[in-house]
């Protein structure tokens, strides 16, 4: 099962990206090769795609720390948690490996999520990386680089599928997490 965060959240904005993808397909008939006119769609993929894995995570972060609310009073130190981590999750404005890394260490108490990171045919160093160039293509564009950074049509619809796997394990390693440290049951 995943969490609200993704279900809720991260697959929605990424019906964006599909969407985005559709369009492009029509405009171009799906032709290979350089297609003039339509370079925006692919850039605006790839901004969508990284401010749907932000908002995945502050969501699932918030949904997360809730997990943790003692199930009788005394609440001992939960409430300076979730304020805590409401206001890490206000800060939180570039999902790095490193930023992501810090906001869950920071709020949850897990030392390095990004070593969930890993799925068939992608390693933890290769989904680091991935992620790392992804915003750094996001920076590009989001602050005006010139000339505009080309983002090739294969390369953004690979993103939907890059940023489920990440939630995804995001998702399981969250929950191992909680389970192992805490007890929990039935998380996400």
């Amino acid at each position: 099962m995943a969490s609200r965060a993704f279900v809720a959240h991260l697959v929605p904005q990424l019906n964006d990206v599909e969407e985005l993808l559709t369009a492009h397909a029509r405009l171009t008939g799906r032709r290979r090769g350089r297609q003039w006119g339509v370079g925006s769609l692919n850039r605006a993929i790839v901004v969508i795609a990284v401010s749907s894995w932000e908002a995945y995570l502050e969501h699932v972060t918030e949904e997360s720390t809730i997990l943790l609310k003692p199930p009788i009073p005394p609440l001992a130190s939960w409430p300076a948690l979730v304020a805590s981590a409401k206001s890490a999750i206000g800060r939180f404005h570039n999902p790095s490996a490193d930023n992501v890394k810090n906001l869950l260490r920071d709020c949850l108490g897990i030392p390095d999520i990004s070593n969930d990171w890993h799925w068939r045919n992608c390693n933890h160093e290769k989904a680091v990386k991935h992620l790392n160039e992804l915003l750094k293509l996001r920076h590009q564009i989001a602050h005006g680089a010139t000339p505009r950074p080309r983002v090739r049509n294969d390369y953004a619809s690979s993103l939907p599928h890059f940023i489920k796997n990440l939630a995804k394990c995001t998702d399981d390693g969250i929950k191992q997490y909680l389970e192992a440290t805490f007890g929990l049951q039935n998380v996400f």
